[in-house]
């Protein structure tokens, strides 16, 4: 159990350290790859192209390169300027190489979630609903010390409140495949047996409790769940038809399969491991690289929040492990030097790591989905976010 703890503790988190092995390094990358030269911001015309026509081959070069230096099963990338996206894949479906993995994969993107429910509150800070100084105590009596924990705590995790994912009840559950449901409140009393890690406001220690809370907030201030709220403000609106709320929504179409060794010493289809009501709004949502790319421009580019909600977006605190990474409300930001610090996010679940994000001062997105797990993520993006800075357009125009 001890090994599984420490994997599954990562679960919606931050970048994973290997611990089962058994990854597989002999993908074969030539297969998979696609493109797409769909314009998606716009009729194409007067844009700024910030990548040159090389790209796409050394991002496909670059991708190859990574799956096996990972030992990833597969992996799909999306690249964006304001002119051209392009959507590869590099690797296989399965561990057999039977099929090579699609670029048009839907993949479960766990932490990536958490920008979503974020955007959700801070619109609702927009329109008056709610203030994220307002303790969480005003909307449901789920915390012993809900006086002193506000909004912007739940959602920096900055709160205090134990990561329920690290029970061994909630760890059990999920690796003996039973299929349980867990609700929201299950999974707060969980996290708050464990009592209180430090202060609120004290340090910053990632919590997907926060999540578990701010979804309840959200039900408490709209009478709709997150994941109802989340798909009128934004899936529906932006044309997202590959994102659901798994936990909450029906999913249409077919999940590719997630990859893991959970102890048997070979990789296991872990898809339906267990019932992704243990992710919640903290992790429960699936997608593909096309929807996500076009969430990122959205979201990062400022089209969904007004100056001051942004501003309180990127307000970081560092994630105290001397890394210089920081995090805001529901965005981690890393930066790139002269390329600028990139806004975004990363996940791990079973079967699958993803990081996703927005690059400003070049006005690009990068999405990244495995299909197996663990992969290291931050990884992944250093070595694409060095390739698009090889490839910068000197030329203004398309």
């Amino acid at each position: 159990m001890n090994a599984i703890f420490r994997v599954m503790g990562l679960v919606c988190v931050l970048s994973p350290s290997v611990l089962f092995g058994g990854g597989v390094a002999h993908a074969h990358s030539s297969h998979g790859h696609g493109h797409g030269h769909g314009h998606g911001h716009g009729d194409g015309h007067g844009c700024t192209a910030t990548l040159d026509d090389d790209v796409r081959e050394a991002l496909e070069d670059t991708l190859d390169a990574l799956v096996v230096d990972t030992g990833a099963v597969g992996v799909v990338l999306g690249v964006s300027d304001e002119c051209r996206s392009y959507r590869i894949s590099s690797g296989d479906a399965d561990p057999d190489g039977a099929e090579p993995l699609s670029r048009n994969a839907r993949l479960r993107i766990a932490s990536v979630t958490k920008t979503f429910v974020s955007a959700t509150l801070l619109q609702l800070v927009e329109e008056g609903v709610l203030s994220l100084d307002q303790p969480v105590s005003d909307f449901g009596d789920w915390l012993p010390d809900g006086d002193d924990i506000t909004v912007r705590h739940v959602m920096n995790h900055t709160s205090g409140v134990a990561d329920y994912i690290q029970d061994p009840e909630v760890l059990g559950s999920i690796f003996a495949g039973d299929g349980r449901v867990w609700t929201n409140e299950e999974l707060v009393e969980i996290a708050v047996a464990a009592g209180p890690q430090f202060d609120p406001g004290d340090q910053f220690s990632y919590s997907n409790t926060g999540y578990i809370l701010a979804d309840l907030i959200i039900q408490s201030a709209t009478g709709q769940t997150a994941a109802e709220q989340i798909r009128a403000r934004f899936l529906d609106p932006l044309g997202m038809s590959a994102t659901f709320s798994a936990s909450q929504e029906q999913v249409l179409g077919t999940l590719s399969t997630g990859w893991m060794d959970i102890g048997s010493g070979s990789l296991e289809d872990v898809t339906y491991l267990a019932d992704l009501s243990v992710a919640g709004a903290a992790g429960d949502i699936t997608s593909n690289t096309r929807d996500l790319l076009t969430w990122t421009r959205a979201l990062y580019g400022g089209d969904l929040l007004e100056d001051a909600q942004m501003d309180e977006l990127l307000t970081t605190v560092p994630f105290g492990d001397g890394s210089g990474d920081e995090y805001g409300l529901g965005v981690m930001v890393f930066d790139y030097g002269d390329l600028g610090d990139f806004h975004g996010h990363a996940g791990g679940i079973w079967g699958n790591n993803s990081m996703v994000g927005y690059l400003p001062e070049l006005d690009v997105s990068v999405v990244i989905i495995t299909n197996s797990y663990p992969v290291d993520a931050r990884l992944l993006l250093d070595e694409v976010v060095d390739t698009i800075g090889e490839h910068l357009e000197d030329d203004d125009g398309c």
